[in-house]
C-alpha cells in the first residue's frame, strides 16, 4: 500500500510539473514581468537617497543627443555646410540647433543674403563681409546660427528637411557661382 501511495504521489508531481512547464511556455512574458517586479521589491530596503536618485533618473524622460552635417555639392573649394544638433526638450518636443558655415581656401567678398529653412520655417540672414587669404587650408566662416523647437513625441520618427542657401553671385576658382545650397532631409527617431 505504501508503494502504491508513493507511485500515485510521484505521478501527481509529474503531472503538476508538466502543467507548470506548459503554463510557463505559454505565458513566458508574464512570468518574466513578474520576476522583474519581484526584483524591484527585493531592492525596497535601499536608502531613501538611493530611491530619490533612481526616481529622478526615471522621471527625466527621453534623452536625445544627435548631430550631423550637410554639405553643398557645387564645388570642392567653396562649400556651404550646415551642422545640426538635436536634443530633447520634453517628451513631446525636440530642439534643433543649426550653424551655417562657408568653407573656402581664399575668398574676399562683401556681405551676401542667405536663407535657412528648417521644417518649413524660413529664416533670412545677411552674412558679414568675408576676408580669408592666409592660404593655410580650408577656412570655416560662420554665416548664421539658429535654434528651432519641433513637435516630436517619444518614439515618433520625424523627417526634418534642412536647407541653407547663400547668394554668392561671384567668381571662385575661375567659375561663376550664383548661389550655394546645402540641403537634406534628416530622419530623427524621437
Amino acid at each position: 500500500m505504501d508503494k502504491q501511495r508513493v507511485n500515485v504521489f510521484l505521478a501527481l508531481v509529474l503531472v503538476l510539473l508538466i502543467v507548470a512547464a506548459v503554463m510557463a511556455w505559454t505565458t513566458g512574458s508574464s512570468i518574466m514581468k513578474a520576476a522583474s517586479h519581484a526584483g524591484d521589491n527585493a531592492t525596497s530596503y535601499e536608502s531613501s537617497s538611493q530611491k530619490d536618485k533612481k526616481k529622478t533618473d526615471d522621471d527625466e524622460g527621453r534623452v536625445l543627443d544627435l548631430s550631423g552635417s550637410i554639405s553643398s555639392q557645387n564645388s570642392d573649394d567653396l562649400k556651404l555646410r550646415v551642422d545640426w544638433h538635436v536634443t530633447s526638450v520634453s517628451d513631446s518636443e525636440i530642439s534643433i540647433e543649426t550653424e551655417v558655415y562657408l568653407c573656402s581656401y581664399e575668398i574676399s567678398t562683401a556681405a551676401h543674403n542667405g536663407t535657412l529653412r528648417i521644417c518649413g520655417k524660413e529664416y533670412s540672414f545677411v552674412s558679414q563681409a568675408i576676408e580669408c587669404s592666409n592660404g593655410t587650408g580650408v577656412q570655416e566662416t560662420l554665416l548664421y546660427s539658429s535654434t528651432v523647437t519641433v513637435a516630436a513625441d517619444v518614439g515618433e520618427t520625424v523627417a526634418v528637411p534642412i536647407s541653407a542657401t547663400w547668394n554668392y553671385n561671384g567668381s571662385y576658382g575661375g567659375r561663376q557661382i550664383d548661389r550655394i545650397t546645402a540641403e537634406k532631409t534628416v530622419t530623427i527617431q524621437g
